[in-house]
């Protein structure tokens, strides 16, 4: 193999053992129509160059993006929190808004109940003394109409 395909294997080998967790048995695609094999790798640390210097750049980035990722998940939870007290906030000044509202509808009902209970007794007074004013009284049979002519 060649220097390049040794080290995109082990980045590969290190990505996925940190993805995943560390499995001696990896499954390798092969060029043929043949299935895959599996092949048993030695741990990491024998595949290592033997310069004593290993490779952590995919590692680095990989700590990189999960940070960026915490830090954007971070600033949303934020946002949303700022979002939710606006949201407070207006429900709360709206629920007082309408309990004044309220309120005030309670006291206008109470008047207008007062004025029309006034109005009521106001017509049946009328009512009284327009039946009492112009309502004629019978005559008693015994005496005689003067308003009527006789007839003789």
């Amino acid at each position: 193999m060649t220097e390049t395909a040794l080290r995109d294997r082990e980045n590969a080998s290190a990505t996925a053992w940190l993805m995943r967790g560390r499995s001696d048995t990896v499954l390798l695609p092969v060029a043929t129509s043949e299935p895959p094999t599996q092949v048993h790798e030695a741990p990491l640390v024998d595949a290592l160059p033997m310069t004593g210097r290993r490779d952590w750049s995919s590692t680095l980035d990989l700590i990189r993006e999960a940070t960026a990722a915490i830090r954007i998940s971070e600033e949303r939870s934020s946002e949303l929190e700022q979002e939710l007290k606006r949201t407070v906030a207006q429900a709360i000044e709206r629920e007082q808004a309408l309990e004044a509202k309220f309120a005030k509808s309670e006291v206008r009902a109470e008047l207008a109940e007062k004025r029309a209970s006034e109005a009521e007794e106001w017509l049946a007074r009328l009512h009284e003394a327009v039946v009492a004013g112009f309502t004629r009284t019978a005559p008693e049979p015994s005496q005689p109409d003067l308003a009527r002519p006789s007839v003789a």
